[in-house]
């Protein structure tokens, strides 16, 4: 799995390039 992280002034956000992330109700992100 490949991730990449976007480092901003205010938090680290590490994502996931292969799919969307799962949310944590379960409903699929905007």
């Amino acid at each position: 799995m490949k991730t990449q992280k976007l480092a901003t002034t205010e938090a680290d956000i590490v994502y996931d390039v292969h799919g969307p992330l799962p949310t944590a109700d379960g409903r699929p992100p905007l």
